[in-house]
């Protein structure tokens, strides 16, 4: 039976997983430990090799050091066209209703949303780990998912975010990207982010929102999240790439553009 892209991304993340304890782990022993067919293992190798995570080797494959070097540091990328990301935060807030439940992921743009959201009478869900810090005197709720912490994104991912997850429901959905493309979906620059955006998106029934300053939009990285078809509403800025602003239109995708008048 076909497994489910959720079920195999699950398994290619406990795959990385061992890798963060082990140089090195062989086919036999890695099928014994997932419970699958040797040739499963040779699939997510070969899959792992292709986005620059894992080495193969014959019976094997050994993990490659620096896999995530593509990803910027979040505090690096905090200041990067703040401007922006503030007017684009003040556009999405305008979908957030009294009493609604909204996913948030991690993001230097989501969180210019979430401190403008501390004064909703709202319930925010999310897996970024800074969030807290604006909750002290706020009307709004605060869920956060807790797992595996990433220094790099400031963002927790893994098993444990995903479990948590799977036990809610919201009526938007708010996410940040590293790339997006009519082609490609929403992509990502760290492979345990997806599993964690990906539950987002599936347990949303309502809109789900793409915050992206232009520099996000047409860019594609090597992790897809989700097809276009599960985008309602992308808000950008001016700076995006025209021709694939009008490229994500034809697939029904409504786009709102913030005017940055901030020097270049």
């Amino acid at each position: 039976m076909k497994q489910s892209l959720a079920t195999v991304r699950k398994r290619q993340q406990r795959i990385l997983d061992y890798f963060e304890n082990e140089t090195n782990l062989g086919v036999t022993d890695l099928s014994q430990r997932l419970g699958v067919s040797e040739l499963t293992i040779r699939r997510d190798y070969t899959y792992l090799e292709s986005k620059g995570l894992v080495k193969r080797y014959h019976g094997g494959a050994q993990r490659v050091e620096n896999a995530n070097q593509g990803i910027v540091n979040y505090d690096d990328k905090h200041t990067q066209n703040l401007a922006t990301k503030k007017k684009i935060a003040q556009a999405v807030i305008s979908y957030i209703k009294d009493n609604d439940t909204v996913f948030i992921n991690g993001g230097t743009t989501t969180m210019e949303v979430i401190k403008l959201l501390t004064n909703k009478e709202i319930t925010i869900v999310t897996n970024h780990v800074a969030a807290f810090t604006f909750f002290n005197q706020s009307k709004a709720k605060l869920f956060c998912s807790g797992g595996e912490y990433n220094p790099v994104t400031k963002s927790y991912s893994g098993p444990l975010a995903t479990c948590f997850l799977d036990k809610m429901i919201a009526n938007v959905c708010i996410l940040g990207v590293n790339g997006i493309t009519m082609q490609e979906g929403i992509t990502t620059a760290y492979f345990q982010e997806t599993l964690v955006n990906e539950e987002f998106i599936n347990r949303t029934n309502g809109l789900v929102v793409v915050v992206a300053d232009g520099s996000k939009v047409g860019k594609t990285f090597g992790f897809n999240t989700a097809t276009i078809d599960r985008v309602d509403i992308i808000v950008t800025d001016s700076s995006a790439d025209k021709d694939e602003l009008e490229r994500l239109q034809t697939r029904g995708v409504k786009i709102i553009l913030v005017d940055d008048q901030s020097p270049k």
